[in-house]
C-alpha cells in the first residue's frame, strides 16, 4: 500500500494498513481530466530530491490541498487512489480494488472533495449542490460513503460542510442508503442482498466492469479484475462469489419484467393468473434467468428483505390449498431448512422449498418479503429438461401476446403471495409441496460468434453469408439493420437439394427459408381508439378497448436468389437481378412451412430493386403483418442485398437468433 506523506506529497509503501500505526486518511473524489498517477509523482519526487525543494509545492492542487489538511487535522499519511496506485501493474491494481473497502474502512478520516459544491451552498434545502453533486452518482463513491466511520465532507474551496453523521438525513434522501447505517446504528450486512444491490441501480463507472468491481467490498468478496470482459460477464461473477458467503437469496429477488402484485380489490395493472401462457420460453431472455446482468436489474428492489421462515411460520394458511402429497416428514410440509446452490454446468442445482400446481404454476419459497408481504420466485418448468429427478426450471412467466396489450409488462418474475394471488393459487389445486433438488437456468448465454453456438438453421444461412459478396445477408447484428423478428427460423437450406448450399454461394442456388409465427387479428368496433408504438419498423397498431381479438398462426416459405432465365439472357455464370418469393399460409393452430417442390421465380412478380446510396432502403409487404426491408450492404453493395424480415403484427418486439 502506497501512502503519500502529508508534509512532502512523497510517496511511501507500507505492507498493510495496520502496519500505520499512527493512521492514515484517505480522499474520496470524482476523477477530473487531468490527475496525477503515480509515475508523475515519482518522477517529480526524485527531481525534488535533487534540487532539495518540497515536491508538495509542485503537485496538482488537489494533492496538494488534500495533505495540507489531513496535515492540519495532525495526519501525516493520506491515501488518493489516483496517485497512490501504479495503474502500469496488474498486480498493484488487483490489490488495490481488492482491498479498497477495506483502506477506506481503516482510514482514520475519509475526506469527501465535492468540487461542484461550493461552501455557501445550502446543503439541506431540496435544490441544493449538495444534493445534485456527481459524487453521488458514481460507483466507486458508494463504498466511499458506507466504509469509512469517519467521513468529512469538503467544498470545493476545500471549506467542511458537515459529516456523515451531520448529513444522514440529506443523504439518505439522495442515495437511499438507511439513515441507521450512515449513522453506524446497524451494519451494512443488516440490508439485504438485493437492498445494497439497489443502491448502486443508478450509479455510473467510467468502465463498464467496475459496476461489478466497486461492489466487492460492499458484499465482502473479492475477484480478480478483468477489464475487457464486458459488465456481464464480471457481474455474473460477482454474483456467483456472494453466492458461495452468504444464504441471502434475495439475490435473485430482482424483478425483471414486473412483480405480481396481490391486493384485496386486484390491481389494474396486474393481470390475472388465468392470463398467462405455460409456454417454455427461449434462454436467450434475460428475465428467464437466474442471475441479473447489472446492478440496474435491482432498481425496485429497496424495501426487499430476506427473511427465512421459521418453524412458527405458515405461509400457506394464506393460500389456502391442501396439499396433495410431500416428500418431507411422512407428508407433513416443513418450512424450516437450508436452501443451497450449486453452479453446475447445465444449471444451478438448487435444493429449496418448491409448491406446484396442477396448472403447471410452480412457485419457490425462498423467505422474501416485501414490505410485510412474502412473494416468491416463479418457476417455468424448461422442455429442454434432461433429468427426470432434478428438473430443470426457467425464471418466471409469461403473458400470452393477447392479453400483454392490456399491461405495462409481459414477463414477470416475483409472485406477492396474498391477498388477490393467494386467492387464485388456492383454486389450483396443489400437486406437491417441499424441499427439491432442482435445477435453475442460470443465465443467458452471452453473445458468441462462434459458427458452433448457432441453431442449424442460422448455421446454414451464416455459412452461406461468410464469402465476402454473396446475394443476400441476413444480419444477427441489430446495428446492421438485418435479420428476422417477429418469427422463428425452422429451417434453411438449398432450396434445389434441401441441403446445404454450395459454396461460395452466388444466389444462382436458390436458399430457401422456413419461417413460422403468429399475430394478433382484431375486429375493431370503430370507437375507444388506442395506439402503440413499434418503433423498430416506425409505425403504430391500433389497439381499440372492447375490441375482439384472436391469434392466427402462420408459415412462410422464402426463396432468396440470381435469376438465371436463359430467355432473358442471363446463366449461372451470367447472373441476373436479384429475387425473392414467398409462400404463405395460416392457421388456428401453431403450423410449420411445408416442403413444397421448387418451382422457378417469376422474373415480372419477384425481382427486387434497391436503390444505391447510404440509407437508402426498399420496401415490399407481402401481407398487412409481413414484410422486407432491403438495403445495399456496405461491404459489397453493387451484389449484396441486406434483408430485414418482419412480422410486424406481433405485439412486442423481439429478435429470433440461435
Amino acid at each position: 500500500m502506497w501512502l503519500l506523506s502529508t508534509d512532502r506529497a512523497e510517496l511511501h509503501f507500507f505492507v498493510t494498513p495496520e502496519d500505520i500505526k499512527e493512521g492514515y486518511a484517505i480522499l474520496s473524489h470524482v476523477w477530473g481530466d487531468k490527475e496525477q498517477s503515480f509515475q508523475a509523482i515519482r518522477a517529480l519526487q526524485e527531481r525534488c530530491e535533487a534540487d532539495h525543494s518540497n515536491p508538495r509545492d509542485q503537485v496538482m492542487d488537489k494533492i496538494r490541498l488534500s495533505c495540507e489538511i489531513a496535515e492540519s487535522h495532525g495526519m501525516r499519511w493520506i491515501w488518493n487512489d489516483t496517485c497512490c496506485i501504479d495503474k502500469t501493474s496488474s498486480v498493484d491494481v488487483s490489490e488495490a480494488i481488492n482491498s479498497m473497502y477495506r483502506y477506506y474502512s481503516l482510514a482514520k478520516v475519509c475526506y469527501a472533495y465535492l468540487a461542484d459544491v461550493p461552501s455557501s451552498d445550502e446543503v439541506s434545502d431540496d435544490s441544493s449542490a449538495f444534493r445534485g453533486s456527481k459524487w453521488h452518482e458514481r460507483g466507486w463513491t458508494l463504498q466511499e460513503l458506507l466504509a469509512p466511520r469517519f467521513l468529512v465532507f469538503l467544498s470545493r474551496e476545500w471549506m467542511v460542510l458537515g459529516t456523515k453523521y451531520e448529513l444522514a438525513s440529506v443523504l439518505t434522501a439522495v442515495t437511499r442508503v438507511p439513515q441507521a447505517v450512515l449513522m453506524q446504528e446497524v451494519p451494512i450486512t443488516d440490508m439485504s442482498v438485493a437492498a445494497r444491490m439497489a443502491l448502486a441501480a443508478y450509479r455510473q463507472t467510467t468502465r463498464p466492469e467496475d459496476k461489478a468491481y466497486s461492489l466487492m467490498g460492499i458484499f465482502d468478496v473479492n475477484l480478480p479484475p478483468l477489464y475487457g470482459e464486458g459488465l456481464k460477464r464480471a457481474f455474473w461473477r460477482l454474483q456467483e462469489e456472494i453466492m458461495k458467503h452468504t444464504p441471502d437469496t434475495t439475490i435473485f429477488a430482482w424483478p425483471g419484467g414486473g412483480i405480481l402484485l396481490a391486493s384485496a380489490q386486484g390491481h389494474s395493472e396486474t393481470p390475472p393468473l388465468s392470463e398467462f401462457h405455460p409456454m417454455h420460453v427461449s434462454h436467450d431472455n434475460h428475465c428467464s434467468s437466474l442471475l441479473a446482468e447489472s446492478p440496474y436489474d435491482f432498481k425496485e428492489c429497496h424495501d426487499v428483505q430476506f427473511e427465512p421462515y421459521s418453524p412458527q411460520d405458515n405461509p400457506f394458511t394464506v393460500l389456502g390449498p391442501t396439499f396433495a402429497s410431500s416428500t418431507d416428514h411422512n407428508g407433513e410440509l416443513q418450512l424450516t431448512g437450508v436452501p443451497s446452490f450449486t453452479i453446475t454446468p447445465y444449471g444451478v442445482l438448487a435444493r429449496i422449498l418448491v409448491i406446484e400446481w396442477k396448472s403447471s404454476w410452480t412457485i419457490a419459497l425462498l423467505g422474501w418479503s416485501r414490505k410485510g408481504t412474502r412473494a416468491g420466485l416463479l418457476l417455468n418448468r424448461c422442455e429442454q429438461s434432461v433429468d427426470p429427478l432434478r428438473p430443470l426450471y426457467d425464471i418466471g412467466r409469461y403473458l400470452t401476446p393477447e392479453t400483454s396489450l392490456k399491461y405495462s409488462n409481459q414477463d414477470y418474475r416475483i409472485i406477492q403471495l396474498e391477498g388477490t394471488n393467494a386467492q387464485e393459487l388456492s383454486k389450483l389445486g396443489t400437486v406437491s409441496a417441499g424441499w427439491r433438488e432442482v435445477y435453475l437456468a442460470y443465465h443467458r448465454k452471452p453473445v458468441d460468434a462462434s459458427i458452433t453456438s448457432l441453431t442449424r438453421a442460422w448455421r446454414v444461412l451464416q455459412l452461406a453469408e461468410l464469402s465476402f459478396s454473396p446475394p443476400f445477408r441476413f444480419s444477427q447484428d441489430d446495428s446492421q439493420g438485418g435479420g428476422i423478428y417477429g418469427m422463428h427460423l425452422d429451417e434453411a437450406h438449398s432450396a434445389l437439394s434441401m441441403g446445404r448450399l454450395h459454396s461460395p454461394w452466388t444466389g444462382a442456388e436458390p436458399l430457401e427459408l422456413a419461417l413460422s409465427g403468429s399475430f394478433v387479428k382484431t375486429t375493431y368496433p370503430g370507437f375507444g381508439v388506442r395506439s402503440r408504438q413499434m418503433p423498430w419498423i416506425g409505425r403504430s397498431q391500433r389497439f381499440v378497448v372492447g375490441t375482439t381479438s384472436r391469434r392466427l398462426y402462420f408459415a412462410c416459405t422464402f426463396r432468396f436468389g440470381r435469376c438465371t432465365n436463359q430467355e432473358r439472357g442471363f446463366s449461372s455464370s451470367n447472373l441476373g437481378p436479384h429475387w425473392i418469393a414467398l409462400a404463405l399460409e395460416y392457421s388456428e393452430q401453431p403450423v410449420v412451412a411445408k416442403r413444397e417442390p421448387y418451382k422457378q421465380h417469376s422474373c415480372e412478380r419477384d425481382h427486387v430493386d434497391v436503390p444505391h446510396g447510404k440509407g437508402q432502403s426498399a420496401k415490399r409487404s407481402y401481407t398487412s403483418h409481413l414484410s422486407l426491408r432491403l438495403t445495399r450492404c456496405s461491404f459489397s453493395p453493387q451484389d449484396t442485398i441486406l434483408v430485414s424480415l418482419y412480422n410486424a403484427a406481433t405485439v412486442e418486439s423481439y429478435r429470433c437468433g440461435p
